[in-house]
């Protein structure tokens, strides 16, 4: 391009745009609406960069104008575009403002599809408290909006253009004229009815843009999109954007919920939510259904610990010093000169040893026999001295317990089985406290081996164990104790269940703490980024563990109780068949 033709460019652009207004130089045409131009320019006296908005109408309605710059000016805050002065500038009046060199939301939006996270919630933050600030001077800005949010050199947000803003009245609400932007407007506003909590809501729009690149309504039509907004029917952020945090999704979910009554009844209480989530955190919530699950999960840890080990120790369920006790026992090494022995002999050699107190080799002597030997009587005879030994001599309960159930699980004829049945019934009647079991078994003993020298024995134990069960359904405490029971597991398959809810409650916060601490690429969330960086990661998990403690604690309580009900009932049933309740024994 020759000098000649950019001289005549020149000097055509001067002469269709005046190069100044007043005294300011114009740098450039900002943009314009339907309320007037705005352009950038440059004050000679002070040196410095300004924008001017000069209304198109010079009439009658210049009133506006100037009202909007009062109601700017009104309310001092860095979020919001700072107003210098009203005057007249070459006949026009003109609105001279603080120049944001960094464009619009609008233009970023366009330009890198979707803001983060953490810059969204500073930037909302920063605007929140600044519609704070303005509404403590019942100023409405009515117009939330990308187009209406700005950027300084150094990306901070400026909420700018309050030309339909104007004061709260009857207390903070006014029926008015519809006004705003459609996609941003509250469905309340939509009705001419507005008030602080309609600003959350277009702030809430907004930040979804932010989050997700998309408008959070819209239509082919504004009928498309007010029917939208008037049922609250957006698509929901995290499933746009799956890798949002669930407290993020959390707060904008309250600052769009359809019922102004549920929203944040302040920007101060928006403000407090998205404080307290940037700086690490839980955001306040006031959700129910929060505080339930939290409450549930407690409980759960609770019983599952102490109260479900406690009782599943005392009903044989886990035995907590067993394998301990096991171990021991069978680091006993059985000498080679009784192992070589045949297996009548090595028996033989065990009952001399339980006479010299010698137990543990003695029991890992009987625990070879059962495994080696052919005859089936000597294994049997084996199997019954080992548990034999276990509670008469080595003291051992929950060995005792384990050996009697296996010798009647491959002997349940056996000749020593009416024995078996006795020794049991006495350890659950003594030890356990079980006395639905112990009346089991020892009406086992008098129906099945009535020639046992333990019958008179069994009747009588039977017969007061009937008595204290019929005396704890008379306690007025009992009901409470039994549903409270009912809780604790007392079955194999209850236990492993609620065990199961133990470990998915605890998961989290344990993966958490192996989590590491800092927090991004640049390690800017402190202490705990790591916990929260796993939570807002796995929202998902989060969901489906408290949903797996849900389940495995129903089906615990309802296995536990299933089995109290067919303890009760077996055991009902065996005083009836030797004729307990028909007064015979």
């Amino acid at each position: 391009m020759t000098n000649e033709n950019k001289d005549e460019i020149l000097n055509r652009k001067t002469r269709e745009e005046p190069n100044k207004i007043g005294r300011y130089d114009i740098r450039t045409r900002i943009g314009g609406g339907g309320f007037g131009e705005v352009f950038k320019v440059y004050d000679p006296d002070l040196e410095v960069d300004r924008a001017i908005k000069i209304p198109y109408s010079q009439g009658g309605h210049i009133e506006r104008a100037l009202q909007e710059a009062r109601n700017q000016a009104q309310v001092s805050h860095p979020a919001i575009l700072r107003v210098y002065d009203v005057e007249k500038v070459d006949g026009k009046w003109a609105i001279i403002m603080e120049y944001a060199s960094g464009g619009s939301l609008r233009e970023r939006l366009e330009k890198e599809g979707h803001l983060s996270v953490e810059e969204s919630l500073e930037q909302i933050e920063n605007l929140a408290n600044a519609l704070a600030e303005a509404h403590r001077k019942n100023i409405l800005h009515y117009d939330i909006k990308p187009e209406n949010i700005l950027f300084d050199d150094r990306g901070h947000p400026k909420l700018a253009d309050f030309g339909i803003s104007r004061r709260m009245e009857l207390e903070g609400k006014r029926l008015s004229r519809v006004t705003g932007t459609i996609q941003y407007m509250g469905p309340e506003q939509l009705n001419g009815l507005e008030d602080k909590r309609s600003e959350i809501w277009s702030l809430g729009a907004v930040l979804y843009e932010m989050l997700t690149g998309r408008p959070c309504f819209d239509g082919a039509t504004d009928t498309q999109i007010i029917d939208r907004i008037k049922r609250a029917d957006f698509k929901a952020a995290e499933k746009v954007k799956p890798d949002l945090p669930s407290e993020v999704s959390a707060i904008l979910g309250k600052m769009l919920t359809l019922d102004p009554a549920q929203r944040y009844q302040g920007m101060s209480d928006l403000v407090e939510d998205l404080r307290a989530l940037r700086e690490g955190d839980a955001p306040k919530l006031k959700s129910p259904l929060g505080k339930w699950v939290i409450l549930l999960l407690a409980v759960n840890v609770l019983i599952s610990t102490a109260g479900g080990l406690i009782y599943a120790h005392r009903t044989e369920i886990l035995d907590l010093g067993f394998l301990d006790r096991m171990r021991a026992i069978e680091s006993v090494p059985i000498p080679e000169s009784i192992g070589s022995l045949d297996p009548d002999q090595q028996f033989r050699e065990a009952r001399s040893l339980i006479d010299k107190g010698e137990y543990q080799l003695a029991y890992q002597i009987l625990k070879k026999v059962e495994e080696t030997a052919g005859d089936k009587g000597l294994k049997e005879k084996a199997c019954f001295y080992k548990a034999s030994l276990a509670l008469n001599y080595m003291k051992d309960i929950g060995l005792a317990l384990s050996e009697f159930k296996s010798y009647l699980d491959k002997y349940p004829e056996g000749a020593f089985a009416g024995e078996a049945h006795y020794f049991l019934g006495g350890i659950y009647y003594e030890q356990r406290k079980d006395l639905h079991k112990a009346i089991q078994h020892l009406t086992t003993v008098v129906e099945k081996f009535p020639q046992s020298a333990h019958v008179q024995t069994a009747e009588f134990l039977i017969q007061d164990a009937a008595k204290q069960l019929a005396m704890k359904e008379k306690g007025p405490g009992d009901t409470v104790k039994s549903v409270l029971q009912g809780f604790l597991p007392n079955n194999w398959v209850s236990f492993l269940i609620s065990l199961l809810g133990l470990i998915s409650a605890i998961a989290i916060p344990i993966a958490a703490l192996m989590a590491p601490m800092g927090g991004g690429a640049e390690g800017k969330e402190g202490a705990g980024g790591g916990w929260l960086r796993y939570m807002r990661r796995h929202k998902m998990l989060e969901k489906k563990l408290i949903l797996i403690v849900i389940i495995s604690q129903i089906m615990s309580f309802t296995l536990t109780q299933y089995r109290n009900l067919l303890d009760e009932e077996m055991s009902r049933n065996a005083l009836e068949r030797i004729g307990f309740y028909s007064g015979k024994r």
